[in-house]
């Protein structure tokens, strides 16, 4: 995301291609890189577990940039979680320029997404509402700010409380500034230790997966929803799981589903792709991790792709 606050526009918004290919972590680097501190821990409790509308997120507990500072005011959405960012140093393995940012407790749910279509008022007749797009690369193009209907119709498993995919980045990223925040990014450079949704999984880019520790640092089966979750009960074998019900899919300070369940858009964008984070129900294990990046077309609309949304610190 790149301008604040919402504009009340009728507007058409913009077409792209869909790339393919998965990225490594800038420079090479794992999301294991390092065994030592990040400069200050994370620090925040968690934030309300509520999934419809918006919620406080915990105060912080521990010292740091984030200690005694409350969730900024948001519109909607999920509850949100504080967590550290700045710049990571690979050689001291620490945190540099420490700030404090806000990352949206689950990720986005269809309940939350169609109270967003209420409120900006889309209809059939008036398909993107009265919403401004943020990039100028979605003002043409993108005409339905609605959950693409093709794509809807082969959703395996529930909606409601599930999260929100077939929603495309333009669509994203215009919800997350209507709730008052933005869609998880890098910032101008794309640095992946100034990502909210990165550094929340990473404990700091200290950890492979949301659930590791100081002594474990290695995949394990079932602990998220990917394609190697035992004993998926879904049409087809996988699907989305409620945002929240895989409790052991956690980071230390309450952020759920970091990796698998859905893969979710990020506002690291080029002018035609934005990249994906966090690997999906579809994807093995490999990809379903803190690190795992794809970058697909902006207007692309996937079963398995939705997002979450961030918001820097007050």
């Amino acid at each position: 995301m790149r301008g604040p606050g919402l504009l009340l526009l009728p507007v058409m918004l913009t077409a792209c291609q869909v790339l393919g290919g998965y990225e490594e972590f800038e420079g090479g680097e794992s999301a294991q890189a390092g065994s030592g501190g990040s400069g200050g821990s994370l620090q925040a409790g968690a934030g309300g577990a509520g999934t419809g509308g918006a919620g406080a997120g915990g105060e912080a507990g521990a010292p740091g940039v984030c200690a005694g500072k409350t969730t900024p005011p948001i519109t909607g959405g999920p509850a949100m979680v504080a967590t550290e960012i700045g710049d990571y140093n690979t050689v001291s393995k620490t945190l540099e320029n420490p700030a404090c940012a806000w990352v949206d407790r689950t990720e986005v749910t269809f309940e939350q997404y169609q109270e967003f279509l209420a409120q900006v008022k889309v209809t059939e007749e008036k398909p993107t509402g009265e919403v401004l797009q943020p990039e100028e690369a979605c003002e043409v193009g993108n005409t339905d700010l609605r959950p693409d209907a093709a794509c809807i119709k082969g959703v395996p498993g529930g909606q409601g409380t599930h999260p929100v995919v077939c929603v495309d980045a333009c669509d994203a990223a215009a919800f997350c500034r209507w709730a008052g925040k933005e869609l998880c990014s890098g910032g101008p450079q794309q640095s992946v230790s100034r990502n909210p949704m990165f550094m929340a999984c990473s404990q700091g880019n200290r950890h492979s997966y949301p659930y590791g520790n100081v002594t474990q640092n290695q995949y394990e089966a079932g602990r998220c929803n990917d394609s190697q979750k035992p004993g998926a009960s879904c049409p087809g074998g996988s699907c989305a799981n409620e945002v929240g019900s895989n409790q052991g899919c956690s980071s230390p300070e309450g952020v759920l589903d970091l990796v698998g369940n859905a893969a979710e858009w990020t506002g690291d964008c080029s002018s035609d792709s934005c990249d994906a984070r966090g690997g999906s129900f579809l994807v093995d294990a490999s990809d379903a991790e803190c690190a795992g990046v794809k970058p697909y077309g902006r207007l692309t609309h996937r079963i398995d792709l939705g997002f979450r949304c961030c918001r820097l610190g007050n």
